[in-house]
């Protein structure tokens, strides 16, 4: 077994690409993305309207970052979500 540990970097332009991070770290077979922001990454503005669509947004972000390390949805076991204003999730 070899004991190297692979470091990968990667970006694609299916999600909003940083100027100053990579979107995934690969560390052998660990990845690591980036926060995300609802962010289109073809209009590179940021999604209109409430928290449902700004949330939709922000995972499509995430799934093209992973299947871009030839990965899937079902690869991912932890997402970290940190909200501005928590409160607005109250109804």
């Amino acid at each position: 077994m070899d004991n190297r540990i692979i470091k990968v970097s990667r970006n694609t332009e299916k999600a909003p690409v940083s100027l100053i991070s990579t979107q995934s770290v690969a560390f052998s077979h660990y990845n690591n993305i980036s926060a995300q922001l609802p962010i289109d990454p073809a209009t590179k503005t940021l999604v209109a309207g409430g928290i449902e669509q700004q949330a939709k947004q922000c995972l499509n972000n995430i799934k093209m970052i992973v299947n871009s390390t030839e990965q899937t949805m079902s690869d991912v076991i932890r997402i970290n979500i940190y909200l501005k204003k928590p409160l607005t999730l109250i109804k």
